[in-house]
């Protein structure tokens, strides 16, 4: 849980206070101790930035925090319990367990045993012997609340709170609507979930006030890692070989099936590889440097109509991320292989299907696209103008 609290030490106006909520879990006074000095320490270095926390000594007492408080991270002892040896029965264990499976926010482990931790590492999870430096760890607690995990999508964050007035406000209205034998059905779970995402996905396009559509940030365009366990349409794969990315363009509907002899797959060209956006980047700069604004603001929205999709039909960008450079789809280098031929690809990510219909859409249109012979302008010209002879 966060709160915003108006700071009085302010002169000229009053700021706010951001506070994270941090359970320390630990069953040694002077461990305790050492956690708590440097918070306090941290609190004073950053008057509007606090720490608030509170301290459980015992599973018990950490199992009623837990349940009764809203919470931004924990800093956890492993052995709560001397008596309590085996691994899986360690009190440390369990409580890791909990909040993994029950709750959403980032754990720290402080312990003596770090190899007695069962849980696997991540981001969001970390273990570090008593030796390590408790300030640190108190940097990645601010850091990691500082992105807005907890404050979105942690137990009582944004989508928590959308998912509230779904239950409340739709869902309980219009339920009885739904085909009574459908709901009988096992699988009716399923699309209840998924007509709940896209009521949740509504909630996220729009600002606070209801009247406004959001833009997204690039790294919404990719799934990594793929949640299909299988290649499917707009997986980004790569050919380490040829060093090269690729994706995959087949029908959703023929791949869901497995309605197909061979899969077709575009490759994605790198930027800096097509010699009109090097220019186009050459332009801002040199302009830029000569303070010819209006050039440099020429050359900035020819740009910016490569990433808006407003530059050559076979092209549809995509931005980097992490080690994908990002690049072009060019619709006009397509290949096909079998299934069993690109088993010496990696998948790296996958379109979020937002995306994909449009990458769909826009491949579609290229191929089906039919030219017409060159009509004569000047006879049209002269038609439409009512004149004889046109200006030279």
């Amino acid at each position: 849980m966060t709160k915003e609290l108006t700071n009085t030490r302010t002169h000229d106006q009053q700021q706010k206070v951001t506070e994270i909520n941090v359970l320390i879990i630990e069953d040694d006074d002077d461990q305790f101790e050492v956690i708590q000095d440097s918070i306090n320490e941290f609190n004073e270095e950053n008057p509007f930035f606090q720490l608030k926390y509170r301290w459980a000594s015992n599973y018990n007492a950490a199992l009623i925090e837990l349940i009764s408080e809203d919470y931004d991270s924990a800093i956890i002892d492993l052995q709560l319990d001397s008596t309590k040896s085996s691994d899986d029965v360690l009190d440390g264990n369990k409580l890791i367990d909990l909040i993994i499976h029950k709750l959403r926010f980032p754990i720290f482990v402080r312990t003596g045993f770090p190899g007695k931790v069962q849980a696997e590492e991540h981001n969001f999870f970390k273990v570090y012997s008593k030796t390590y430096k408790v300030d640190d760890i108190i940097s990645e607690i601010v850091t990691i609340y500082k992105k807005g995990i907890t404050n979105t999508i942690g137990t009582k964050g944004k989508v928590e709170k959308y998912l509230n007035e779904i239950f409340w406000e739709r869902l309980s209205h219009n339920i009885n609507e739904w085909d009574a034998e459908f709901l009988l059905n096992k699988e009716h779970e399923i699309s209840l979930v998924r007509y709940c995402m896209s009521l949740l996905n509504e909630y996220l396009e729009i600002n606070t006030d209801g009247d406004q559509l959001l833009e997204y940030h690039p790294f919404e365009v990719f799934i990594k890692p793929p949640i299909k366990p299988y290649i499917f349409f707009g997986d980004i794969i790569f050919e380490s070989e040829k060093n090269q990315f690729y994706i995959v363009l087949s029908p959703p509907c023929d791949m869901a099936q497995k309605k197909y002899e061979k899969i077709i797959i575009a490759e994605i060209e790198l930027l800096e590889s097509i010699d009109e956006i090097n220019e186009f980047k050459t332009n801002y700069y040199s302009a830029e440097c000569d303070k010819k604004l209006g050039k440099a603001r020429k050359a900035q929205e020819k740009i910016i109509g490569v990433t808006s999709n407003n530059y050559k039909d076979k092209y549809h960008y995509l931005p980097s991320y992490q080690e994908f450079p990002g690049g072009l789809i060019n619709f006009q280098k397509i290949q096909s292989y079998t299934l069993k031929e690109l088993e010496g690809f990696n998948i790296f990510a996958s379109i979020n299907s937002k995306f994909g219909k449009d990458i769909t859409a826009r491949f579609s249109q290229y191929l089906s696209r039919q030219g017409q012979p060159n009509l004569n302008n000047t006879v049209i010209l002269k038609n439409i103008l009512g004149v004889k002879e046109l200006l030279s």
